[in-house]
């Protein structure tokens, strides 16, 4: 087995080095798998996603890329080490990183790692669910033989024998974790066999149906009485349920994902699916009477699984107010891409472009709710919502409605602009981070010189920081007073916890 190929990044292999970068697990390098491992780190002063090149002047994020941009690049220019990460002491390339550790091989060799991950992990639970006799799965593995027992209750895009000769051999112990974490926990144990589970199945399809049309129904009430949608422009299905596997003790073939029923729906199959809210109520009982559930999955460490329970029926509001910002982590603009939003409880986000001069949004840093995020156009909803103003536009909107649909990343950064926001923004940076004022002429040399790794990252720098300021200029002056729950609402829609999201368990 040799290092990666540029082209192998479009195989699925790219999550799996990430993840295993951002866990500190140690990566083998070169070509046989026998030279030096190293914990690939994050460069000091720059938060993970790091930047990574595909060429000379192209920039992108690690947590985001474009699969039709990056396989263009691999078609026209089949040389270079496009993808590039710091270490403790040398600088690694995609192409120096050995292969052999993310094999998957045969016919599953092209599948993207989360999809074999989570399809697999539908097995796994299966095993446990509908086996008699057994109440925990033991030591680091279950053969898939024993897998195949059970395999009649999974519903996914992949056969069992292609996930399981394709699954990272590390990713059995994950397995394990999570399903006896799940089959213990209170809302695991609502579900009695047969229990289905699914991942990409049409009955998922079904599920997220269920958000559409309430979406569809959103927007077709808010135009004929001329009022605004209740949720964002932008509110997708993952903001919804983050549900990555689905289980359920409805048939396999069952086109509903909730039963036709009971006393909330009084046998009017789907009527509840039109109003946010019943929606909400129905997933929520749905889950409670174990009949069906989204499972939000990540890999499960050393130190085990543990389960959370969100957007169940609230009896209080959490409150998160919006405390401030500053220019990159340390204050210093020039430091960094990106601008950081900060609330109560010691939560903030990151304000970036993770894709170069496109995909401006949001994603949270540090506690529970790490890694969620929130597009530019949902960002745009909250503060118009709570300002009254649209990023990127100096009038004011009206609060009841304003361009949120119509929004669009500014793609032509005004330089004088740029440093008159600076100016005024520098002096409202929380506590002491307040940068030295340049001059217009130094600052706007200073914009179109930015390097990163001694390469010409200066499109990238400008627009990203271009964006955070527009943001900083429709939220105002460092006033939580002003935005009233903006915080509340930006932090909780990343978090997939907004009044429109529905009930869902995660694994971690």
């Amino acid at each position: 087995m040799a290092v990666f190929k540029n082209d192998d990044i479009l195989k699925g292999y790219f999550a799996k080095v990430r993840e295993d970068i951002e866990s500190g697990t140690a990566i083998k390098i070169g070509k046989d798998g026998k030279g030096k491992s190293d914990k690939i780190a994050p460069q000091k002063g720059i938060e993970w996603p790091k930047e990574v090149k595909f060429d000379k002047k192209i920039f992108a994020k690690l947590g985001s890329y474009d699969e039709k941009i990056l396989k263009s690049k691999l078609e026209n220019d089949k040389g270079g080490d496009y993808f590039q990460v710091e270490g403790s002491d040398v600088i690694y390339t995609w192409r120096s990183i050995y292969k052999g550790a993310y094999s998957t091989g045969g016919s599953g060799g092209g599948a993207k790692i989360t999809e074999i991950t989570e399809s697999l992990q539908c097995y796994y639970c299966s095993y446990l669910y509908n086996t008699s006799g057994i109440t925990k799965l033991k030591g680091t593995r279950v053969t898939e033989t024993l897998l195949k027992t059970t395999a009649n209750y999974c519903d996914t895009r992949l056969p069992l024998a292609t996930l399981y000769k394709a699954s990272p051999e590390e990713w059995h112990d994950s397995y394990i974790k999570t399903a006896n974490a799940l089959y213990k926990s209170t809302a695991g144990k609502k579900f009695s066999k047969p229990v289905y589970f699914h991942r990409g199945s049409k009955f998922m399809d079904a599920v997220y149906a269920r958000r559409k049309r309430c979406m569809d129904h959103d927007k077709d009430l808010a135009k004929e009485k001329n009022i605004s949608v209740q949720a964002p422009s932008t509110f997708s299905n993952d903001k919804w349920n983050p549900g990555d596997i689905w289980m359920s003790t409805l048939s396999m073939s069952s086109p509903h994902p909730f039963p036709d029923k009971g006393e909330l729906w009084e046998g009017k199959l789907g009527v509840h699916t039109c109003d946010w809210y019943a929606l909400q109520s129905a997933v929520y009982i749905a889950a409670r009477r174990g009949i069906t559930m989204g499972v939000s999955l990540k890999k499960i460490g050393k130190d085990g699984a543990k389960v959370q329970e969100y957007n169940g029926i609230r009896t209080k509001r959490d409150t998160v107010t919006y405390l401030g910002f500053t220019f990159g982590t340390n204050g210093d603009f020039f430091s960094s891409t990106d601008i950081y939003l900060y609330f109560s409880g010691g939560q903030k986000m990151q304000l970036r472009s993770f894709n170069g001069t496109t995909s401006w949004q949001g994603e949270i840093k540090g506690g529970a709710a790490a890694g969620g995020k929130i597009g530019g156009g949902g960002v745009n909803y909250y503060t118009e919502k709570h300002f009254g103003r649209t990023i990127g536009k100096n009038t004011k909107v009206s609060k009841s409605g304003g361009n949120t649909h119509n929004w669009a990343e500014t793609k032509s950064p005004n330089m004088k602009n740029m440093y008159n926001l600076y100016v005024r923004f520098n002096e409202n940076q929380m506590d002491t981070y307040i940068d030295t004022i340049k001059s217009e002429t130094e600052f706007i040399k200073k914009c179109k010189d930015y390097t990163y790794q001694n390469k010409d990252a200066s499109k990238a720098f400008i627009f990203s920081k271009y964006m955070g300021l527009l943001c900083l200029e429709s939220i105002g002056n460092n006033d939580s007073k002003l935005g009233g729950n903006f915080g509340q609402d930006i932090f909780r829609y990343a978090s997939s916890n907004t009044d429109f999201s529905s009930f869902f368990v995660k694994i971690s």
